[in-house]
């Protein structure tokens, strides 16, 4: 639930980004088991932490038992994290310890590792991309987010396997497509939708193993490519072709999708460009006339009765329930219940994550041009990705003194 790619989890609840084989972990940004290390970036969870035993702690690598980037003993470290549990108060001071303590941290520019000749950032065992973003093992992959082992494409975002695809959303098994949404296991699919296992489509929806189709109808082999290219000639004419579904398309106003959470835009933008506005608050339809439950302060001990009922988001006011499963995956690990609307928590997440935009900065130690999705207006200390491996990864960092929470 409300998560953005998860791959084979195990135990693993809410919120999460580009995830690849955790267990046991909870509102987490970026954990990949292809790092051959133990998680240090851990945001907002009070649970066990199996995979790496580290709270709110920065540039630990191969480290357990570490608390403000302090060591600990094992009895230590759960002394403290049962402390935050019991304690709501302890743990806002907690939290405004942990902001400073990343506010005077030292970042790497980019999180590319182990590729060559790309532009972007978290880009792993990659060659020949750029202005990409969050993918693995990919070749020539342009102006791309969310995925993997894509070869020679562009303007794609979420993909898994696939060759020669162009302007496409949820690209799986696909090979020589333009223009696609959920083609999977498809090839040579023009501006088609949700068509599984098919071939030698153009303008189709929602056909499964089906092959030499025009706007649903089914055509001899010879029929579809004369067609084809009549119909591809005129949309060269009108300069439609090679351009992805208009955004005018869409049922849905802009500032409420997904989009405007990655590519935020002002109201002014989008009516700019003659897109759809929603100028309604997000959530002002969800009329409640029925009466809130309150949550205690501590609220680790309350039974799944808690389940089902209706509760006042303290941020803004919206209703909102508590699922089963989300119950039982806070109840099992003692963490608290969550105060504000689900969407409140998935900005809050994203506003931890950095944007999937290029920013040009200087390294904070050699001083050279460096570039990646670190924002400047945040006035972080962001070092060249050699300086961070020399300084940071092989030595140990001037701010590695344990900060109190007392």
């Amino acid at each position: 639930m409300w998560q953005d790619i998860i791959d084979s989890k195990a135990d693993s609840a809410i919120l999460g980004f580009f995830l690849n084989m955790p267990e046991r972990t909870f509102s987490v940004l970026e954990i990949s088991k292809h790092l051959r290390q133990r998680p240090a970036k851990v945001i907002g969870s009070l649970s066990k932490l199996a995979e790496a035993d580290l709270i709110k702690s920065f540039s630990k690598k191969g480290k357990r038992y570490y608390f403000l980037n302090e060591p600990l003993t094992p009895i230590e470290y759960r002394s403290r994290i049962s402390y935050l549990k019991e304690n709501p108060e302890a743990l806002q001071l907690f939290l405004q310890k942990y902001n400073k303590l990343k506010q005077d941290s030292i970042f790497c520019a980019n999180k590319n590792i182990q590729s060559e000749n790309v532009v972007g950032d978290r880009l792993f065992r990659c060659q020949k991309c750029e202005d990409s973003f969050d993918l693995e093992k990919c070749d020539e992959v342009n102006r791309a987010t969310f995925g993997f082992d894509g070869v020679s494409s562009q303007d794609v975002d979420f993909f898994g396997p696939m060759q020669l695809c162009y302007e496409g959303f949820s690209i799986f098994g696909q090979y020589n497509c333009v223009s696609t949404i959920l083609c999977h296991y498809s090839h040579d699919a023009f501006y088609s939708e949700y068509c599984i296992s098919s071939h030698h489509l153009f303008g189709c929806i929602s056909l499964h193993h089906k092959e030499y189709a025009i706007f649903n109808k089914q055509y001899t082999k010879e029929e579809y490519l004369k067609l084809k290219a009549k119909i591809v000639d005129h949309m060269k004419k009108t300069g439609e072709w090679g351009e992805f579904f208009p955004v005018t398309s869409s049922p849905f106003p802009y500032n409420i999708t997904v989009a405007q959470r990655y590519y935020p835009l002002s109201k002014e933008q989008i009516e700019t460009k003659g897109w759809h506005y929603e100028t309604a608050a997000e959530g002002e339809e969800e009329e409640y006339e029925g009466a809130f439950e309150v949550l205690p302060a501590d609220t680790t001990s309350m039974d799944s009765s808690v389940v089902g009922k209706v509760f006042k988001c303290e941020k803004t006011g919206r209703p909102y329930q508590m699922i089963r499963q989300e119950y039982d995956y806070l109840h099992s690990r003692s963490m608290p219940l969550p105060r504000v609307h689900p969407d409140i928590r998935n900005e809050r997440r994203m506003e931890r994550r950095n944007p999937q935009a290029l920013f040009q900065s200087s390294c904070g130690r050699c001083g050279k041009a460096t570039q990646g999705s670190f924002d400047p207006a945040k006035k972080q200390n962001i070092y060249c990705p050699g300086c961070y491996q020399r300084c940071v990864i092989n030595q140990p960092q001037a701010s590695d003194q344990p900060v109190s929470i007392a």
